[in-house]
């Protein structure tokens, strides 16, 4: 028997998720939100320009800086998922991301919202490196077909065109 999660019921009929897929869903749900995070500063940038008095130099620094810790824990969040598995570096690294990710809106200056964008970029970079992690240790892939690992990889790569698609007009309407 399939491990399904059950949904619910609709009209008398069981609704369910296979668990694979649920995971899955789970992984682009996760990236979608990682993307929106990371491109909602270069919307709010023209406000946040004019609250800190930031000119267009240093706030590309405050873009940039946000890669400096994404690209070095790309690396570790990789190293980290083969040690001790893709979920306990999900997590770990949601909550930084999460609780980096709010930080920003504490920010007070040029020198705090370098921190926390650095710390933010260390939140965010290992997801890609578990969510491969993921794809091998999936339902999907001991199912005895090894193709089958292209859906939890696939799902962590379109979540950012769906999701850079919705990022200006959610930002914008929220402001």
């Amino acid at each position: 028997m399939k491990a399904q999660i059950k949904l619910g019921r609709i009209f008398g009929i069981e609704i369910g998720l296979h668990y694979s897929w649920f995971i899955i869903a789970l992984l682009f749900i996760g990236g979608a939100i990682s993307y929106l995070d990371r491109a909602a500063l270069s919307i709010a940038a023209p406000m946040i320009a004019e609250d800190m008095q930031l000119d267009p130099g240093r706030l590309g620094i405050v873009f940039s800086s946000f890669f400096v810790g994404y690209a070095l824990f790309c690396f570790v969040g990789g190293f980290a998922a083969d040690r001790i598995g893709p979920k306990n570096v999900f997590t770990l690294a949601m909550t930084v991301w999460s609780v980096f990710c709010g930080l920003t809106a504490a920010a007070t200056g040029l020198v705090s919202l370098l921190v926390v964008r650095v710390i933010f970029g260390m939140g965010e970079g290992p997801f890609g490196s578990a969510a491969n992690a993921s794809s091998r240790s999936n339902p999907f892939s001991s199912a005895g077909a090894p193709g089958r690992r292209d859906a939890p990889a696939g799902s962590s790569c379109s979540d950012a065109f769906i999701s850079l698609l919705l990022t200006p007009d959610l930002i914008r309407f929220q402001t």
